[in-house]
């Protein structure tokens, strides 16, 4: 009987053994994926590069707020001190008033010249294709790109490039598609050749061999993808493995 309890348990420890460990590599597995694509020269990311323009915007706003404060401390003041002047503390009143409205006033235009996106030039770099001639990212300008970087190595990019492949084949003509083969190390044109064939992908393949375009972009995480309008503007990016639907968002934001 006891060795039939022990049987159970242990067969119980081993269920719960396996269920937890499923449930922790789905998390993991979700958690590699972004959850959405980075917007290029918002004014968010104009802020985080100026270092510090939200802060003086913050400052003044704290300023006006404690003039209203002592303005309106000194209006109850007077009111307890001069209680019959009744007329005077409605004039003190309405001149708070226009100046709290003069004050959103000044605070709604700050808002409005802060939603302006500014507009960021893709970096031009050298890469060349499978011929060996170089070709350069401003050749392509005119058309919106999808700019990605990936190796042969890499199996995130391994994992998206299906998805790149039937985009390309549905819009090809209509947007430009760079996949760009970080060509150093490990990699070499002779395996990244060899894999784009194997796998029978059709876009088009660049090859970074002197890093200059892995360099230009500050690429140190593999696979990364660019979004760029066709006058050349960076509009958005993703670093990681995008899905199919990440993708077409970018897409749909340059077209």
């Amino acid at each position: 009987m006891n060795k039939k309890i022990s049987l159970a348990v242990i067969a119980l420890v081993f269920v719960l053994v396996i269920g937890g460990s499923s449930v922790l590599y789905a998390k993991l597995s979700d958690g590699q994926a972004p959850d959405q694509l980075v917007l290029v020269g918002s004014p968010k990311d104009e802020n985080d590069k100026n270092g510090g323009g939200g802060s003086d915007q913050q400052g003044s706003e704290q300023q006006g707020s404690e003039q209203q404060g002592s303005e309106q401390q000194g209006s109850e003041q007077q009111g307890s001190d001069q209680q019959g002047s009744e007329q005077q503390g409605s004039e003190q009143q309405g001149s708070d008033q226009q100046g709290s409205d003069q004050q959103g006033s000044d605070q709604q235009g700050s808002d409005q010249q802060g939603s302006e996106r500014h507009e960021t030039k893709a970096m031009d770099f050298t890469a060349y294709d499978s011929a060996g001639n170089a070709v350069k990212l401003s050749d392509y300008f005119g058309k919106p790109i999808v700019l990605n970087f990936w190796a042969s190595w890499c199996g995130p990019c391994q994992s998206e490039m299906p998805d790149f492949n039937e985009k390309y084949l549905e819009i090809g003509e209509d947007v430009q598609f760079l996949m760009v083969n970080l060509t150093v190390g490990r990699e070499t044109l002779s395996s990244a050749q060899g894999f784009i064939s194997q796998k029978g992908y059709s876009f088009p393949v660049i090859y970074d061999t002197d890093s200059d375009a892995a360099d230009t972009y500050s690429v140190t995480s593999l696979p990364t993808t660019y979004f760029i309008d066709a006058e050349g503007y960076l509009i958005a990016y993703a670093v990681g493995a995008i899905d199919s639907e990440t993708l077409q968002r970018g897409i749909n934001m340059i077209v």
